[in-house]
């Protein structure tokens, strides 16, 4: 099992990845945006984003359980959300991934999962502070 422990943004979730990044990348550079990403690459790319100021809004795992791929879309913002998330977990060790978690205070803020259930990957983040609320609702 994979895990990636880091200070996150608050989370969304959606594949709409690409036309999000898309305008909002060309407006203002504030947004990264990625998909068809290994865990390994994501995991490089994230590293860098969160360095210059990115926190992610959506992280999405699909296709087979394999060779799972993933999207993700990191806004640049001023304060970050402590949060955990988890790359390529399999779906059998979301439980204790989930029940650890809760023990230190953290709740899910998005769950994605790829595949069948017997061989489902999950790419959980979970989150101890407030929830992402978009700009609109402030």
């Amino acid at each position: 099992m994979v895990t990636r422990r880091t200070f996150l943004g608050g989370v969304g979730a959606g594949l709409g990845v690409h036309a999000i990044g898309r305008a909002a990348r060309a407006q203002d550079g504030s947004v990264r945006f990625w998909q068809g990403r290994t865990r390994d690459q994501l995991m490089r790319l994230r590293d860098e984003a969160m360095r210059a100021g990115y926190r992610y809004r959506c992280l999405t795992v699909y296709g087979g359980p394999g060779a799972p791929l993933y999207a993700a879309v990191m806004l640049k913002q001023a304060e970050s959300i402590p949060q955990h998330d988890f790359l390529g977990i399999p779906l059998n060790g979301f439980q204790k991934v989930f029940d650890d978690e809760a023990k230190q205070g953290f709740g899910p803020a998005m769950i994605s999962v790829t595949g069948p259930a017997a061989t489902a990957t999950v790419a959980p983040c979970s989150s101890r502070a407030r929830p992402f609320r978009s700009p609109a609702s402030t």
